[in-house]
């Protein structure tokens, strides 16, 4: 479903330079998720089991019925996984989504009456999503009456909680101990992924075989440790498929939350970890790539790419212009993408650039899963290798607390 191919050797660490530690990290890396299932505060591993949640999502969905349009309301991790499903799963033409994420003035809300509309926030206090909720009844006071609206949230007496007992709004549960850079495999994602009429039970199987492969999550958790052994502080994904476009800053979140930490668990200072870059490939060849090459030798790459893009069909002979190599020859526009994305990669191999290039069979439901899983799987056996509490994020929190306090005083 889903293989690693790792760069040439020599783009690694020569062999003679090769510590023992370095060569044992792979089967390390693989044994901290022993210690990740250990701990119950953390509970996206378990979310593929929680059977009453799926019941749950699925009876919603089935009682709320089809509708041709659905907004979501939400931020950060209460949003961006499911864009990513919605990015890519367009083609199949599901409902029509607009997403309510930032307070800027310049967005409209659309008309809410008899469309689905999502509500999320795990605390329920979250101020860009209360905010909108406060727009749209300055608009129409009595909105949520006229819509089928549905709140996703944990259990608690956040704000949204009490407005949504209140106005006798149907629930959701965000579980409590799972994150939401983590919980697109819950409601928050799944949810609205059954009201696109996706196969969320896919999504399920996807996630369940990932979770059976430590050793490949390992392996991606290695090439990022081994990259910062040589000083690569810049982690690019280069995802050779517009379907995976948002899922790439699905990535960056999931990474830049969960590894930048100013302080271990036990107090001490925190390790240096990269920044995360996602591109996209091959439009940012035209735009990145001459930076990538010739610029700072900063940088470690994940190439992803999707083996049912690159073999689609729709076959055709180009005629038009006779000086381009693959004149007269029959072509699909898939085999072109699969050119770039070799030629990319052989472009890293020249510059000697580190990469690990991820392969996926196809961008269905499982295969989405199984990607959401695999990367949380990865960046969970980090933290716990770097001794970082890998899901909390206190600057995120600073941030909320400023906010509060300049609207509390006017300022």
């Amino acid at each position: 479903m889903i293989q690693l191919v790792s760069a040439p050797a020599e783009l690694q660490r020569p062999a003679e330079l090769q510590r023992p530690a370095e060569l044992q990290r792979p089967a390390e890396l693989q044994g901290q998720w022993s210690r990740v299932l250990g701990r119950p505060e953390i509970g996206f591993p378990s979310l593929t089991a929680r059977d009453q949640d799926w019941r749950a999502i699925q009876d919603r969905a089935a009682k709320v019925g089809k509708t041709e349009r659905v907004t979501v309301i939400g931020v950060g991790g209460s949003s961006l996984g499911t864009q990513a499903i919605y990015q890519t799963f367009q083609s199949r033409e599901p409902a029509r989504f607009t997403f309510l994420e930032s307070p800027d003035p310049g967005v409209v809300p659309g008309e809410t009456r008899d469309q689905n509309v999502v509500i999320v926030s795990k605390s329920g206090n979250t101020l860009e999503t209360l905010a909108w909720i406060e727009r749209m009844h300055a608009i129409d006071p009595q909105w949520w009456k006229r819509s089928k609206v549905t709140v996703i949230a944990s259990p608690g007496a956040g704000h949204l909680q009490r407005w949504a007992e209140r106005e006798k709004i149907p629930v959701l549960w965000f579980p409590e101990n799972v994150g939401g850079r983590f919980s697109v495999l819950s409601a928050v994602g799944m949810f609205p992924a059954a009201l696109m009429g996706l196969d969320i039970l896919g999504f399920r199987a996807g996630a369940e075989w990932a979770l059976t492969q430590p050793g490949l999550s390992a392996r991606l958790a290695g090439e990022a440790l081994r990259a910062w052994e040589r000083d690569k502080w810049i982690s690019q994904m280069w995802l050779y498929t517009d379907g995976l476009r948002v899922f790439g800053e699905w990535w960056q979140q999931l990474w830049s939350e969960s590894l930048a930490k100013k302080s271990r668990r036990d107090g001490t200072s925190a390790p240096r970890v990269s920044s995360p870059m996602a591109c996209q490939g091959p439009r940012d060849q035209h735009s990145l790539l001459q930076q990538l090459v010739d610029g700072a030798s900063d940088k470690h790459v994940f190439v992803t790419r999707v083996k049912s893009v690159e073999e689609s069909d729709g076959e055709f002979v180009p005629e038009l212009f006779a000086e381009m190599p693959y004149h007269g020859r029959a072509l699909t526009l898939g085999r072109i993408l699969s050119a770039e994305a070799r030629a990319f990669e052989r472009t890293l191999e020249d510059r000697a650039i580190p990469y690990c290039s991820i392969r996926v069979d196809d961008l269905s439901e499982k295969g989405m899963g199984a990607l959401f899983m695999l990367w949380q799987m990865a960046v969970a056996q980090l933290g716990e290798h770097l001794n970082i509490d890998a899901f909390n994020q206190p600057g995120v929190e600073l941030g909320k607390i400023h906010a509060g306090r300049i609207l509390r005083s006017g300022d």
